[in-house]
């Protein structure tokens, strides 16, 4: 069973199925080879990779895939084009089709079988993730993913072009999801892709990013930390308009003087707002405040 290439082979495959894109559940479907060729590029995938894929679809991206690396499991959450896909992909003994929602499954189970499969003298192989995932669920895909006790080598999504602006901001426009990823990986935002590269088409631009996890001795917070940080930022971030200096007194209920003492440590503007400060300064902030036992 042939995987779509274009518009019409797109129509064609579901009309035989009998379904149409669900809005709902953000199925806009790749139609465009020179995107998907740019997708496998930016992934450098290895010959030994396990690839996931999140949200394969109709398989388009999934067969430049199977040819590139050394085991694809595809996580697709509509049973219907699962069904497809397991048909389509039978004889491609590299691809294994998981009919699941991934904000259900523990990533690591749904890989297990693979990477025992791409053991190879012992070793297990790496992973990275590449995909083309519904706009909704790119959030939830980077911070669970960069959250992972191993975390894939690399992650290349096709995401929502605003996403992309928000996961890559600096200083003056900091963001929760912005600092989520940029404390823990290195983002960089790619090509650009019009509407046009999909079918039906989404109302806004994509873009590709990549995400390549950093070692954990080279993270800004420690691993164990993680948790403890994000606790004392999303109140912040919530109240993001306003002057840290005040925000920050209120969550920790500690005394105006006493907090911009150590703002001025570290060299933060006491009137600034979360949006303002940089990466390196949140996390240097924690550290401090880790310090003092605040």
């Amino acid at each position: 069973m042939a995987t779509p290439h274009t518009s019409a082979d797109t129509k064609s495959i579901l009309a035989h199925l009998g379904i149409k894109p669900e809005r709902r559940l953000g199925q806009n479907f790749l139609v465009d080879q020179s995107v998907r060729d740019r997708i496998i590029q930016l992934a450098a995938i290895q010959p030994h990779d396990l690839v996931l894929e999140v949200g394969p679809g109709l398989g388009a991206l999934t067969e430049a895939l199977a040819r590139h690396a050394t085991r694809v499991v595809a996580v697709e959450k509509d049973r219907t084009l699962a069904n497809y896909l397991t048909e389509a992909f039978a004889q491609t003994h590299n691809v294994e089709i998981v009919w699941a929602d991934i904000r259900r499954i523990d990533i690591e189970k749904a890989l297990g079988m693979s990477r025992r499969t791409a053991l190879q003298g012992g070793a297990p192989r790496s992973w990275i993730v590449v995909a083309n995932p519904p706009y909704y669920l790119a959030p939830f895909l980077i911070r669970t993913l960069l959250g992972e006790p191993n975390p894939p080598r690399q992650i290349t999504l096709v995401v929502q072009h605003e996403i992309a602006d928000r996961i890559t901001s600096g200083t003056g426009e900091m963001n929760l999801l912005a600092l989520a990823a940029q404390l823990v990986s290195r983002v960089t935002k790619h090509d650009r892709i019009s509407r046009r590269a999909f079918w039906p088409q989404p109302a806004v631009d994509s873009t590709i990013i990549t995400l390549v996890p950093l070692a954990a001795a080279s993270r800004l917070i420690k691993p164990n930390d993680e948790a403890a940080f994000f606790f004392l930022m999303r109140p912040l971030f919530r109240g993001k308009r306003k002057q840290i200096l005040g925000s920050l007194a209120r969550s920790l209920k500690k005394s105006p003087e006493s907090i911009h003492a150590l703002l001025e440590q570290i060299g933060i503007n006491p009137k600034a707002r979360p949006e303002d400060i940089s990466v390196d300064k949140w996390a240097r902030l924690f550290r401090i405040l880790e310090a003092h036992r605040i």
